[in-house]
C-alpha cells in the first residue's frame, strides 16, 4: 500500500473517531442525573456537537475544495493575493520535511609558502537535521567544492578538496567517517551520502574543506535544503588579515557591505533558506 492510501486511511480513522466521540458525549450530556451542574452537561453536550460536526465535514468536504482552501490560506494568512507561481514557492519551502539547526563553520587563513600570493582556506561545519514529521525520511548529506580556476594553485599541485564527512545521532558522540568519491556535476565535485531518519529524529553532520585563493579576495558558502535556523561563521584570529562576514540573508546596501568590527565570530538568528548563502572575504592589513 503506497504512502497516500496510508495517509487516507488514517484521516478517515481520525474523522470517524471523531464523530463516534461527538456522539458519545452528546448521548452522555443527555443521560446525566439531573443533579448535575448545568455548566458540565451544557459544556459535554457542545463539545460532542463540535467534534461530530468537524468529522461531518471532514467526510463531506471534497478534496477538490479542501486544495482550494489549502491554496487560498496562503493569500489569506499575507494580506493580499498571492501569484500561483509564489504561491507554489512558499508551499515548497515549508512543506520540507527536516530542518538544519546549530549550523557552525569555523574558517582558518592562512597564507601559502607556493603560491605566493595566496592563502589556504580550511572550513569545519558542523549542524544538526531534524525530521519534523513521524515519518522516516531521507536527508541527502552534500558536500560540493568548486575546482580552482587559479592556474597558481593547479601548477602548484594543489586542490580544492572535501577531506571529510561524518555523522552523529548525538552532538557529543564520536563522529563516523561516511566520505564517499565525489561526482562531477556541472563542474563542480558533489559527494552525496543519502542518510535515513526516523520519524522526530535528529542527526549531526561534520564536514572540513581545503581550498586555495588569492590573499585579497572571498568565499562563499551556498545553504543547500533543508532551511537554516540561524547560523553562526567562527574565524580563527590572524592578524594579517582583516575579515568581514555576511550572510545572504542579511539587508545591506551594497555587495561588499560586512561586519567591520574586530569580531572572530558573526551570528544570523533569523532563517536560511536553500539557495542563500554566507560570504566571508579576508584582506591584508597594511
Amino acid at each position: 500500500m503506497d504512502e497516500d492510501k496510508k495517509f487516507a486511511l488514517h484521516e478517515n480513522f481520525l474523522l470517524f473517531l471523531l464523530v463516534a466521540v461527538g456522539i458519545l458525549l452528546i448521548i452522555s450530556g443527555q443521560l446525566l442525573p439531573h443533579g448535575m451542574p448545568h455548566e458540565l452537561v451544557t459544556t459535554l453536550g457542545g463539545l460532542g456537537e463540535a467534534f461530530f460536526i468537524a468529522g461531518a465535514l471532514g467526510f463531506i468536504v471534497d478534496k477538490g475544495l479542501k486544495t482550494a482552501l489549502a491554496k487560498d490560506a496562503i493569500s489569506f494568512w499575507v494580506g493580499w493575493e498571492v501569484t500561483p507561481a509564489l504561491r507554489e514557492a512558499v508551499k515548497e519551502i515549508i512543506r520540507l520535511p527536516c530542518v538544519r539547526h546549530e549550523f557552525t563553520v569555523h574558517y582558518t587563513i592562512e597564507r601559502c609558502e607556493n603560491p605566493k600570493g595566496f592563502v589556504r582556506l580550511s572550513s569545519v561545519t558542523r549542524f544538526c537535521v531534524e525530521n519534523m514529521t513521524a515519518k522516516s525520511q531521507t536527508y541527502e548529506f552534500q558536500s560540493r567544492v568548486e575546482p580552482s580556476k587559479f592556474d597558481a594553485v593547479n601548477a602548484a599541485g594543489l586542490k580544492n578538496a572535501t577531506l571529510e564527512m561524518s555523522q552523529s545521532p548525538t552532538q557529543n558522540a564520536s563522529y563516523s567517517s561516511v566520505m564517499v568519491e565525489p561526482k562531477e556535476i556541472a563542474g563542480v565535485l558533489v559527494r552525496t551520502v543519502p542518510v535515513k531518519l526516523a520519524g522526530h529524529a535528529k542527526q549531526w553532520f561534520h564536514t572540513r574543506r581545503e581550498q586555495y585563493f588569492p590573499e585579497n579576495f572571498f568565499a562563499v558558502l551556498d545553504f543547500l535544503a533543508p532551511a537554516c535556523e540561524g547560523a553562526t561563521v567562527k574565524v580563527t584570529p590572524n592578524p594579517a588579515f582583516k575579515i568581514q562576514v555576511r550572510f545572504g540573508a542579511d539587508p545591506d546596501p551594497g555587495p561588499e557591505a560586512g561586519n567591520e568590527l574586530d569580531s572572530n565570530e558573526w551570528v544570523h538568528k533569523g532563517v536560511l533558506l536553500p539557495g542563500q548563502h554566507v560570504r566571508i572575504q579576508w584582506t591584508p592589513r597594511p
